[in-house]
């Protein structure tokens, strides 16, 4: 059986959930190749924000990630921000509070 080809958000334990992963690691590399894409230890400098089209910092929490976007394509959407945070998985999820993506990791 074929599943449509989207990101997955928080696909673990459910049906079909290694196509859905393998389709969100082959998302996740289209936009590896489209994008200059940096993740930074704390705020960003000048040159990474005019080097880079995408460039975000993470904060570990228990269970999850805080992540800061700094800079994204206008197109990307915050599903794709994600992806490419969670280096093209996603299985647990996430979620948007304000200017924080919140990705889960358990």
């Amino acid at each position: 059986m074929s599943i449509e080809k989207k990101i997955y958000n928080g696909y673990a334990f459910s049906e079909n959930e290694r196509e859905k992963g393998a389709i969100n690691y082959e998302i996740y590399q289209e936009l590896k190749a489209k994008y200059k894409i940096k993740g930074v230890l704390s705020a960003p400098t000048e040159q990474d924000l005019l080097s880079y089209d995408f460039v975000y910092s993470i904060k570990v929490g228990y269970a999850h990630w805080d992540c800061t976007v700094y800079k994204f394509p206008k197109s990307m959407s915050i599903s794709e921000q994600a992806l490419i945070i969670d280096g093209g998985n996603l299985c647990f999820g996430f979620s948007e509070r304000g200017n924080i993506i919140n990705i889960s990791t358990d």
